[in-house]
């Protein structure tokens, strides 16, 4: 009775216990054991480099599709002026297009200007949405070389958690005088702490 009991289990052709067993039978032990071995590191690879980069807190970070590279000199850039904030203080963002062309964002993000305003939730960061003007988003430009100054006054609203915690401010952009989705760039300020 046990052994029935036991081979219905692992005995079924479709079991792992089973495929294992056939195939140590068969003397293929060294090959499968690779196999094994291949799958197992690859896994934990895949673990390991989806865990570094979920988490990535690093300022200044562009992000192309699914690749990130860190900034250089002489491209765009989203800075904060400190890195803690009070509640009703105005966090002031600056935004420099040390580019030599025109680089198209949208309004409508956070308090329905330019920029997304993040917080962090354990390794991810998540957009704190407050805009409710209704109107549809609009393409802005901006020059060559340019700076622009966006103030995001910190204030409970209705329907949205402003709870203290870090947060970073990000900037969606495409190169050129139109805004175009395939070409986007995402461009992060440093982390600050919201008091």
């Amino acid at each position: 009775m046990i052994f029935e009991r036991y081979c219905t289990l692992s005995c079924h052709p479709n079991s792992l216990f089973f495929i294992y067993n056939t195939a140590m039978n068969k003397a293929h032990r060294g090959l499968f054991v690779i196999l094994i071995n291949v799958v197992i590191l690859t896994a934990i690879f895949i673990i390991m480099t989806v865990g570094n980069n979920s988490g990535n807190l690093s300022p200044q970070t562009f992000q192309t599709g699914v690749k990130e590279t860190e900034s250089k000199a002489g491209e765009v850039l989203v800075e904060v002026d400190k890195h803690e904030y009070k509640y009703d203080e105005e966090i002031v963002v600056t935004i420099r297009n040390n580019l030599d062309t025109n680089i198209a964002t949208y309004d409508q993000r956070a308090y329905c200007s330019i920029v997304k305003l993040e917080q962090r939730s354990g390794t991810e960061w998540k957009e704190v949405r407050n805009c409710f003007s209704l109107a549809p988003p609009s393409i802005v430009s901006l020059a060559p070389y340019s700076e622009t100054t966006v103030k995001l006054p910190i204030y409970q609203q209705s329907g949205v958690d402003i709870s203290p915690g870090i947060y970073r401010v990000t900037m969606e952009f495409s190169p050129g005088e139109t805004f175009n989705f395939e070409n986007l760039i995402v461009v992060s300020s440093p982390s600050f702490e919201l008091q």
